[in-house]
């Protein structure tokens, strides 16, 4: 059984666990969405091709939406 300085530490370490996760998953839906808005802006004078905002998004949001 854990004394109460363990259990104290194992609900710390979950709150943690929690809201890093959390954050992580917040981070990378703020970049995805900045990635979008970037491609829109990165040339506004020319028309992008069929599916080139999707590669696009997928090149600046690649590194940091993988699976943790």
């Amino acid at each position: 059984m854990l004394d109460p300085n363990q259990q104290n530490e194992s609900v710390h370490r979950v709150f943690f666990a929690v809201s890093l996760a959390q954050a992580q998953r917040e981070i990378c839906t703020r970049r995805t969405r900045s990635a979008e808005l970037l491609s829109k802006i990165r040339d506004p004078e020319h028309d992008l091709p069929e599916g080139s905002l999707q590669r696009i998004v997928t090149e600046n949001t690649r590194d940091c939406c993988t699976d943790r």
